[in-house]
């Protein structure tokens, strides 16, 4: 963070530089279209043939929405930095010039459940006022180091709300991941759990992501031995073997997605619960 802010003794000026703002604008160029087109894959493999008639346009639409706004921020990088710079003296406890009432504490928040970006926040009795907007998730930590030496130096208490600083891999908390892990929707739980395999770096996520796997690599063997099943049936009998097959699939399918329903819900309540009768492996990666 210290390339976001300036300190010229008690004058402490913060701005978005402009690296960062180009960073989100590639961003959005090239990652946005790229995921768009992984989303078409999934979902048209999930509803099957016809449903690309729909998907593939809303998806387009979401592709081209990322290309507009990337090149908005490449084309005004220097403008939209200049937009976020704010100036604080702490001496004087004075924001862009306007006189604040004493600081009661500096906050680190994420203001929407729905962005993940953060911000850097002063409370003061009249309200509170930003310092800096729109922090990458990822930087929660450093974020936390300025508003602990910022308060430091006003003599008021720091506070992580609701622990927002505290994020893994693509700025998710603990929970979230867990439940990205476990999301009932073919292909999303099986990219989220490869991801967090590889690389989540705190144990409670990778629990969840290798019993998720597990679970996953337990059905695709079920299913196997169902078709199986099914097949060789059908060389006896072509009405037993068929009607074996439907049963055994929807014996398979439905308690599956139970399951994952189950898993979410425990995740979402941050429990590390265990799958039944997988204990023997799975204690092993207990966080």
């Amino acid at each position: 963070m210290n390339e976001w802010i300036t300190r010229e003794g008690s004058l402490w000026t913060f701005q978005l530089p402009v690296a960062e703002v180009r960073r989100r604008g590639l961003t959005n160029l090239l990652l946005v279209p790229l995921l768009c087109g992984l989303l078409t894959l999934i979902l048209t493999l999930t509803f099957g043939p016809g449903s690309e008639w729909v998907v593939v346009p809303l998806c387009g639409l979401g592709a081209l929405a990322g290309v507009g706004q990337g090149l908005r921020l490449l084309l005004t990088t220097q403008a939209r930095s200049l937009e976020t710079r704010v100036r604080y003296d702490l001496e004087a406890n004075e924001l862009d010039g306007l006189a604040l009432p004493p600081v009661q504490r500096v906050v680190v928040l994420q203001p929407s459940a729905w962005i993940k970006f953060l911000e850097l926040r002063l409370v003061t009795s009249a309200g509170e006022h930003a310092l800096v907007k729109k922090i990458g998730p990822k930087r929660g930590a450093e974020v936390l180091v300025v508003a602990q030496e910022l308060a430091g130096q006003l003599g008021v208490p720091a506070e992580d709300v609701g622990g927002v600083a505290q994020v893994g891999a693509l700025g998710l908390t603990d929970k979230h991941s867990a439940m990205a892990c476990y999301f009932p929707v073919q292909g999303i739980f099986l990219f989220a759990s490869a991801f967090f395999l590889v690389f989540g770096e705190r144990p409670t996520v990778r629990f969840h992501a290798i019993q998720s796997l597990t679970v996953f690599a337990l059905f695709l063997l079920a299913l196997g031995v169902v078709v199986g099943v099914g097949g060789g049936l059908m060389l006896v009998d072509e009405g037993l073997g068929a009607a074996a097959l439907v049963l055994g699939l929807l014996g398979v399918a439905l308690p599956r997605l139970g399951l994952r329903f189950l898993l979410c819900w425990k995740a979402w309540k941050q429990e590390t619960w265990i799958v039944p009768g997988l204990g023997f492996w799975m204690r092993r990666w207990l966080p």
